[in-house]
């Protein structure tokens, strides 16, 4: 009932009437349901079922699906629960912090014949089918490669709001948090699908090269610099930071042999590029409705071939690229004397000086930030076979010098 799962529970209730087929908001739970500013009252006066624990809230008479906004180990076992209970799910983004949890996840989802969906928002947009469906045609040629690259300030209460943010593990389940796996996870995921061999695929991962970093006093990390090459042969490359001063949004371009894509975040746009001729796509901020949309359409067993879906199948290569990189690469921390405070509205947070323009770099000359030598603390790039990719084996040990300051291992 609090945090994301506010935006959840407004969204069906201010716009599931509206959509085809009609959504109802008939339940909530929360393991403190009085503890949210009154939010039990309000959604009480609107017809809405409030519960403390999960089991009520899926015995509700009439109850045909569950949206998850949850912490990330709960993923599987209230998918896994959902499921036995003949219901369809909607699991929020990241799907799980290793690959055997969400095959765990896609076995229950056959077993039980019901439709999940993932909470990828990017690929409901209405830009994003008909993008796909242009680079699949060939109108840019082949895709050699893509490269990604943002940098999110977060401060330190951002890494204390929970007691699995910026961990590898909550008790014994992984959840691998970090940019590339919270909430930078959305433009990877929409680089591997729009990168996919067809509409409903994502291009999987086969290869990964990868350089991880930690400035706040975290157990994970707070930046990547990582290459993985899919399959097909293109390569993407992904330069994310949380320890930066300034905020850029994320850009991902994919270039052709005929043309590029130049897909931004914060103007929700397209720019394709036919040698000196522009074209600009604008979607929209309401794909978070068309997912709401889509999902009704799934759970009564509707086609609808304009808006994509996020599958498990197709979460699963952005997992298999996050495992990979953490089990090729230690996580190292940047050296004191390279990171400096700097306090804004936010509050604290623990910055690299420089970051930013060594990734704009990095983006333009294809380069790891390894490879650029903008900083002396970075460090060779581990790398990691992920073609039959199945199994976490955990990340890569580190050195004495790796390991995190501050914090409980």
């Amino acid at each position: 009932m609090g945090g994301f799962a506010v935006s959840i529970s407004n969204l069906i209730l201010n716009h599931g009437k509206t959509i085809d087929p009609a959504a109802t908001l008939a339940a909530v739970c929360d393991p403190n349901p009085t503890g949210h500013d009154g939010r039990d009252t309000d959604l009480a006066a609107q017809n809405v079922a409030v519960y403390n624990t999960y089991e009520q809230l899926l015995a509700h008479p009439g109850v045909e699906a569950v949206w998850l906004p949850i912490p990330i180990d709960l993923h599987r076992p209230f998918t896994e629960q959902a499921l036995v209970a003949g219901k369809a799910v909607m699991v929020e983004k990241p799907v799980a912090g290793s690959v055997d949890d969400l095959d765990a996840m896609i076995a229950a989802r056959d077993k039980s014949g019901l439709p999940v969906a993932v909470g990828f928002h990017d690929v409901y947009d209405s830009v994003t089918m008909p993008l796909k469906r242009r680079l699949l045609a060939g109108e840019f040629g082949r895709i050699t490669e893509g490269t990604l690259y943002a940098c999110w300030p977060r401060p330190d209460k951002y890494f204390g709001r929970s007691n699995w943010a910026g961990r590898l593990k909550r008790g014994d389940t992984w959840v691998m948090d970090s940019p590339a796996n919270n909430a930078l996870a959305h433009y990877i995921n929409i680089a591997l699908f729009l990168l996919g061999p067809t509409e409903w695929e994502s291009a999987k991962p086969e290869h990964v090269t990868a350089e991880l970093y930690r400035a706040a006093e975290i157990e994970n990390y707070d930046t990547i610099s990582m290459r993985l090459t899919v399959e097909g042969g293109a390569t993407l490359l992904v330069l994310l930071t949380h320890a930066c001063a300034t905020t850029h949004h994320p850009s991902m371009l994919l270039r052709g042999d005929k043309g590029e894509v130049r897909w931004t975040s914060d103007i929700k746009s397209a720019r394709m590029r036919h040698g000196r001729d522009d074209e600009i796509v604008h979607g929209d901020y309401s794909n978070r409705v068309h997912m709401l949309k889509r999902f009704t359409q799934l759970v009564r067993g509707i086609d609808d071939d304009q808006i994509a879906v996020a599958t498990l199948e197709s979460a699963r290569c952005h997992t298999i690229a996050i495992n990979g990189a953490s089990q090729a690469t230690p996580v190292y921390n940047v050296p004191p004397d390279m990171i400096k405070e700097v306090t804004n509205n936010q509050g604290l947070i623990r910055s690299i000086p420089g970051i930013e323009e060594a990734f704009f770099h990095c983006a333009e000359q294809g380069q790891m930030l390894h490879e650029s030598g903008k900083f002396e603390f970075t460090r060779e790039p581990g790398e990691l076979d992920l073609r039959n990719y199945s199994h976490f084996a955990g990340p890569a040990h580190a050195d004495a010098d790796g390991q995190p300051a501050g914090t409980v291992a």
